[in-house]
């Protein structure tokens, strides 16, 4: 079915030898260098710089399951991140890659995102202690991991997720993955509705000093709303057009939690902190889901890998990512958690003053950083779904204006549905994001990466097999126990719908 080639720089060989033409060096021949005597580890910077230095040939049958892109996602979202110009996206592999800092800002940017919002709910939800104890588990997994799932990625040469999944167990675990990387961006993407959805109403509400009609308007009305504005942005087909909105969405974002932060540190210094459990057992299974949600970053780890210019400094990066990240989540979420107390809002932004014009402000750029955030949220979805619905030959405007319409309709249909969804679970939004880390993030970050480790590396020792094995085994435990907690609480517990308090001015 053809051939399906990654373009790498000139072989030092052939540049000394004179050489023109460069000979394919393809991943499976690896298999016998690394299995005579198991010597992985002694030959992990000479195969590094092989893959760096010449073309990397997969299998033939690979296009039949994977049809070809222009570019992958994961290679347009890097550059869009890294504020690449077009003509860079296409070499974000090659050797003249990202420094160290950037590639840390990359992976620190793909992991957070609106997640944080919601953690301080959560704290309340698990215990102040427990919860933090459970986050710092979390991150050291996640490290440890994503570590793993690197070196298999060095090993067999190939550069996403999906990828991997193909070379591990072929078209129904590459399709497993896509499935998993669709539910977890589409879930995102309805926790933005949700959260845009909320914050909007109590902008309108305090907007026209909490008039009938805007308290008589329910969240579901400013969700619908929403469709209008996110679907001609989820049309946009070239990721590089966010570049300045992106950078723009993350200035508004970190100047947002800015606020919240202060604001939690004003309260406390005024009023003093309110009562919190160490350990809440009741709630404990809601605050699993909440917390594996915030690391959704997995998807794009390994492409920001290939995009760095010393890859091997890969593990010391993330280990500082995580650091940072784990020390931001908690510090966040306890000093909110003893400023609002036990009924903090599900969207901690919702605690700050409502009748504040500097609130409205904050409030308002919040949700124009999401609006412009959701396209990239949904931008894998979209392209794993099209990808299996619409053949290659038909893509990137080959089928013309027809095909270009119909793909426009499928798109405004996902969002209609995401809508549709978001709608149900902003009854409950805590409860919500919830159910979609214990059912969608838990498998991305605690079943496949060791999955794939125990199934294609060689020669691996017993320990790191138990190790492996034991990962996989907790993660499906704890996706089980959260996803029938949560959805038992859902609907026999108590609703927690957003009640905003609208001041007059």
């Amino acid at each position: 079915m053809g051939v399906y080639t990654v373009a790498r720089s000139a072989s030092a060989e052939n540049v000394a030898g004179g050489a023109n033409e460069r000979a394919p060096l393809n991943p499976l021949d690896a298999t016998a260098a690394y299995g005579e005597g198991g010597a992985f580890r002694k030959h992990e910077q000479q195969q590094q710089q092989l893959l760096q230095q010449r073309p990397l040939t997969l299998p033939a049958d690979f296009s039949a399951v994977v049809p070809p892109r222009p570019k992958s996602v994961e290679q347009l979202y890097i550059a869009n991140l890294a504020a690449q110009t077009p003509s860079q996206v296409g070499t974000a592999l090659e050797p003249a890659g990202v420094t160290n800092f950037q590639a840390f800002l990359l992976v620190f940017k793909s992991f957070i995102g609106t997640g944080i919002l919601v953690l301080p709910k959560a704290f309340v939800n698990g215990g102040l202690l427990a919860s933090g104890l459970f986050m710092a588990f979390v991150a050291l997994m996640n490290t440890y991991v994503m570590i793993k799932l690197s070196s298999v990625k060095d090993y067999i040469g190939e550069g996403t997720l999906q990828d991997i999944g193909f070379r591990a167990g072929g078209k129904y675990v590459y399709g497993w993955v896509c499935l998993s990387v669709v539910f977890i961006q589409v879930a995102a993407g309805c926790m933005y509705l949700i959260f845009m959805g909320q914050t909007l109403k109590s902008v309108v509400q305090q907007t026209s000093n909490c008039a009938d009609w805007a308290m008589d308007v329910g969240t579901f009305a400013f969700i619908l709303s929403l469709i209008i504005v996110v679907t001609p942005l989820v049309w946009i087909r070239q990721v590089r057009h966010f570049a300045i909105p992106a950078l723009i969405a993350d200035v508004l974002i970190v100047v947002g939690l800015a606020y919240i932060f202060v604001y939690a540190n004003y309260k406390i210094s005024e009023d003093g902190a309110q009562d919190f459990d160490l350990f809440n057992p009741s709630d404990f299974s809601i605050y699993l889901g909440t917390v594996l949600f915030s690391f959704e970053g997995v998807c794009l780890v390994l492409p920001i890998k290939s995009s760095m210019r010393n890859p091997l400094d890969y593990p010391k990066v993330l280990a500082s990512v995580m650091l940072c990240l784990l020390v931001i989540y908690v510090g966040f979420s306890t000093v909110n958690y003893l400023a609002h107390g036990k009924d903090v809002e599900t969207a901690v932004i919702l605690e700050l003053p409502q009748n504040s014009t500097p609130v409205l402000v904050v409030q308002v750029a919040y949700v124009i950083a999401i609006a412009l955030t959701f396209p990239l949220q949904f931008f894998p979805a979209v392209q794993c779904l099209e990808a299996f619905i619409w053949p290659p030959s038909l893509y990137a405007g080959a089928g013309g204006a027809a095909q270009l319409w119909k793909e426009n309709l499928f798109r405004f249909c996902l969002v209609c549905v995401a809508a549709g969804i978001a709608i149900v679970g902003s009854t409950n939004f805590d409860h919500f994001t919830a159910l979609g880390g214990a059912l969608f993030s838990m498998p991305l970050l605690f079943v496949f990466p060791p999955l794939f480790h125990y199934l294609l590396m060689p020669d691996l020792p017993l320990s790191s097999r138990v190790i492996n094995i034991s990962i996989i085994v907790l993660g499906c435990c704890l996706s089980v126990f959260s996803t029938v907690l949560t959805l038992y609480d859902w609907f026999f517990g108590d609703a927690d719908d957003t009640n905003i308090e609208c001041t007059p001015r």
